[in-house]
């Protein structure tokens, strides 16, 4: 499954942003199944992973590693108390 990309002067900047987001996400998750041992996780190994993966697809610099998931889990907890 893939994103439909819309092309050209229709998109706004925060919609081009999302749409790069969505695609970026994917292909994290695409990945997944070639993880050694992956049907043997726990589910919180997955949540955590997913979160990575949407962490890393909004903003890869921002998030990337342990130190950058941390960030990440942090700007979620403050999402969700809101």
């Amino acid at each position: 499954m893939s994103v439909t990309k819309i092309k050209g002067p229709r998109l706004k900047p925060r919609q081009a942003r999302m749409q790069e987001a969505v695609s970026r996400l994917q292909a994290f998750m695409n990945t997944y199944p070639e993880q050694t041992g992956y049907l043997d996780y726990e589910d919180v190994t997955y949540i955590n992973d997913v979160l990575y993966g949407l962490g890393l697809s909004l903003d890869r610099e921002k998030y990337y590693g342990a130190h950058g998931f941390e960030k990440f889990k942090q700007f979620l907890r403050e999402h969700l108390a809101r």
